[in-house]
């Protein structure tokens, strides 16, 4: 688990448009349980509205998370109040044209929610390792690592 260089920046990539038209800035990532090695591929929408990144409850079970005596947590969501269980994750960030791996959190803490279906990159635990701009008239964001180190 040595210390590399970062292979980001990701330089005005353009965000991705849903099936209704609505476009969002989403990277490709990979949510790994370090303790069982299992991952699931997906999107994550950069939300810098979301204090710590959260994942869809759904994903706890295939990833081989327990919850039964695992952390619980209180978090505020666009639908009010909910129970979240905790559970350590990495998150694989894949460049988005070439499926490189660019960037591996150390083990992080995130909230596995009931109601979302959709991953959430959140700022304490994620977003903050990195310079982001947003340009939403343009519809791209620029995301670049704060001290050029990946873990």
């Amino acid at each position: 688990t040595g210390v590399q260089t970062c292979a980001l920046p990701i330089l005005k990539f353009p965000f991705y448009l849903n099936n209704r038209g609505e476009a969002s800035p989403l990277l490709k990532v990979g949510i790994l349980n370090p303790g069982t090695r299992k991952m699931i591929r997906t999107y994550g929408l950069i939300d810098t509205g979301a204090s710590t990144s959260a994942v869809p409850a759904a994903f706890a079970t295939w990833l081989g998370h327990d919850f039964k005596g695992e952390a619980r947590n209180k978090a505020n969501t666009s639908n009010g109040q909910t129970l979240t269980h905790v559970h350590t994750v990495k998150l694989k960030v894949f460049h988005p044209y070439n499926d490189e791996i660019i960037y591996i959190t150390p083990n992080i803490l995130v909230d596995f929610l009931p109601e979302t279906t959709g991953v959430l990159l959140g700022v304490n635990n994620f977003l903050n390792n990195f310079n982001l701009h947003v340009d939403y008239r343009q519809q791209y964001f620029t995301l670049e690592c704060t001290d050029n180190i990946c873990y």
